[in-house]
């Protein structure tokens, strides 16, 4: 066992702004991915490559960031015992990061159903209200993030939420995590981080694929969790080596690129973005100043706010064009039209995540925790760098 005091942490006060950068590339991925292929059939970019229909893969790198940026934040408040005023007031913080943005969009999606219940009653449209998912034992799971526990067997209303309910199991999870895994030995470390993506790939070979989200869900993110947390603990920070030199980066980068256009087997890509963290994470060349622009750090910065509102925008352009032109409109669209339409709702859900983000995320986190946590401890253990989250 080896003690909290060989924890190879870095200052609390370092945001790693190239992995800000990376989550905002990241979320903006997973849109691209949901709002192809079926939405937009003219629009068939896995014709071409692989890389966008893997997207799915894009929330195993959020759910390995988190390990891994908590650590650096919180590590040393967990490592040495078990304390419960401190677990507590890192559960309230996490919690307003989460629960006011995740709530809003879980409102605007009820107030649509209720828009999509007048005009099926006024035969406006044909799609019934309150069906595929969005039902009320559905709706509740999401407003108690307990939809990976199994208590609904198919995904609803904001269906990407279902990786905020995982998280949330994990946050409280965190002090015991890190408490354990923190204070093991480098061997031991080591054989659990193999553990946990063994425990991925036991999930492809059993399912064929690592997409999994309200069944295998939580596990599939405790697993990635758990990496990243022991990833911080097993690369130091404070002394980069070749690992984390420009050319380590890109070739890393260009790997995972590389492994999603030519359809690698899922469970390898997650390994992949696992060693582009760390790599990243103690950069301090070009890279790290390319994706330390302002445009890229506001991108991470409102990425939360994109993986949770752009459903919504899509689900609410459905509902217009199937009530004002008819539900196979935009099946008509050529590939032109179709990438046309594609920037455009991209551009409503930046604009809307941007809004989101200033007007409900931000202000919502920190009047719970002015109400909530007391300042001093706030200081000590809920103050992490701004880039302490997955989204």
């Amino acid at each position: 066992m080896a003690g909290a005091s060989h924890i190879t942490a870095i200052g609390q006060k370092r945001e790693f702004h190239s992995l800000t950068a990376l989550r905002g590339i990241a979320a903006t991925l997973v849109v691209i991915f949901h709002f192809s292929g079926g939405f937009l059939p003219s629009l068939q970019l896995e014709r071409y490559t692989a890389f966008f229909r893997q997207g799915y893969l894009w929330v195993d790198f959020f759910f390995l960031l988190s390990g891994f940026v908590l650590t650096h934040a919180y590590g040393k408040t967990f490592s040495n015992r078990f304390d419960w005023s401190r677990a507590r007031t890192f559960a309230i913080g996490r919690l307003a990061r989460l629960y006011p943005l995740h709530l809003t969009i879980l409102t605007m999606f009820l107030a649509l159903e209720f828009v999509k219940l007048i005009l099926h009653n006024a035969g406006h449209l044909n799609d019934a209200p309150f069906v595929n998912g969005n039902t009320l034992d559905n709706f509740l799971a999401n407003i108690a993030l307990i939809q990976t526990l199994g208590f609904i067997d198919t995904p609803g209303w904001n269906g990407p939420a279902w990786s905020i309910g995982a998280e949330w199991i994990a946050y409280l999870l965190f002090p015991i995590l890190a408490l354990c895994l923190l204070n093991l030995s480098r061997l031991w470390m080591g054989l659990a981080l193999i553990a946990s993506f063994s425990g991925l790939a036991w999930i492809s070979f059993r399912l064929g694929h690592i997409d999994v989200t309200y069944d295998l869900g939580l596990l599939r993110c405790l697993l990635e969790f758990s990496a990243g947390i022991v990833l911080y603990r097993l690369v130091s920070l404070r002394h980069p080596g070749w690992w984390s030199s420009d050319g380590a980066v890109l070739t890393l980068l260009a790997a995972t690129v590389a492994s999603m256009h030519f359809n690698v087997w899922d469970a390898l890509i997650p390994v992949l973005m696992a060693l582009s963290i760390v790599s990243l994470a103690g950069n301090n060349g070009y890279i790290n100043h390319a994706f330390s622009r302002q445009p890229m750090i506001w991108l991470g910065t409102i990425s939360y706010s994109i993986y949770m509102s752009h459903l919504l925008v899509l689900r609410t352009f459905e509902l217009i064009a199937n009530t004002l032109v008819s539900p196979s409109a935009v099946r008509h669209f050529d590939a032109i039209d179709s990438l046309a339409l594609l920037v455009l709702l991209l551009g409503i859900v930046l604009a809307l995540s941007h809004a989101l983000y200033h007007c409900v995320e931000d202000p919502a986190r920190r009047a719970i925790r002015r109400r909530f946590i007391e300042p001093g401890t706030q200081k000590q253990a809920c103050s992490s760098p701004g880039n302490a989250s997955t989204h």
